[in-house]
């Protein structure tokens, strides 16, 4: 079978691409009184509670860290998180959505979960900034923190991959929507997003390993609290969850897209 290179399907409609997220983030933010405010303030409230849940409230913190550097460690964290579960959710609804477009044999279908996936990133990309003016402020900066575009790429690829599946899947099964949130809540949970791995019991450790985004929520952490390269064995994995979901559920979409239709 051959194998289709979904990043050159993505500069060839990279202008079409452009306009449909604008379109799209401009019609997410219609109708709100604070508008796009919400891509700032949804981060902040997350960081918000979480800050107070750990710091304040159980009084947890690594030893190694202080209150400020905490705070970082945990907003690296919420963010990509948040990212995660916004593009998941209305990635994998995006054709349920937008199911007269199955049925157009001009338009690129696929186009439809790119645009869903990268309308959310807008508050994934404030809170990196965020993140590097409290750094800067703090003296906590590291050059490190200018390589979180190419991780927040990373992970775009990856839930690009995996919702071009889903949105598929979800035609068919309506329930999807409904394990899609609850799994989120899961992933919340075991992602080390307001502890480390090394304050997790050993025989557990493997859940964290298991989830996907530990791996993003990791590097985000190390570049932003730790200033430095997430270890190489999260690098190899992060890389490769990556590139190989993104082409794998551009080439099953791709095959299956048109039997898709016959269940609009």
């Amino acid at each position: 079978m051959r194998i289709s290179n979904p990043i050159i399907f993505l500069i060839k409609n990279s202008f079409l691409i452009q306009k449909s997220v604008r379109d799209q983030i401009k019609k997410k933010n219609s109708g709100s009184i604070l508008g796009v405010w919400w891509v700032l303030i949804s981060p902040l409230i997350f960081m918000s509670i979480y800050s107070a849940i750990y710091l304040v409230i159980f009084k947890v913190r690594p030893m190694e860290m202080d209150r400020v550097l905490y705070v970082i460690h945990i907003f690296s964290g919420i963010i990509s998180f948040l990212f995660h579960a916004e593009a998941i959710s209305m990635g994998s609804s995006s054709l349920e959505t937008n199911k007269d477009l199955l049925k157009n044999p001009v338009f690129p279908i696929e186009i439809v979960t790119v645009n869903t996936v990268l309308s959310s990133t807008p508050s994934y990309l404030f809170g990196m900034i965020l993140i590097i003016i409290v750094s800067v402020f703090t003296s906590n900066f590291s050059y490190y923190s200018f390589l979180a575009p190419l991780f927040a790429l990373m992970q775009i690829f990856f839930i690009t991959g995996i919702t071009w599946i889903f949105s598929l899947v979800m035609l068919i099964v309506k329930d999807l929507k409904n394990i899609i949130a609850y799994s989120n809540m899961i992933l919340m949970v075991l992602s080390p997003i307001a502890y480390t791995p090394s304050m997790v019991p050993e025989q557990f450790q493997f859940l964290i390993w298991l989830n996907p985004l530990s791996y993003f929520v990791i590097s985000n952490q190390y570049i932003f609290a730790k200033g430095s390269l997430p270890p190489f064995n999260i690098l190899i994995v992060l890389t490769f969850l990556s590139i190989v979901t993104f082409f794998i559920g551009y080439n099953i979409f791709k095959k299956l897209k048109f039997e898709a239709s016959n269940y609009v």
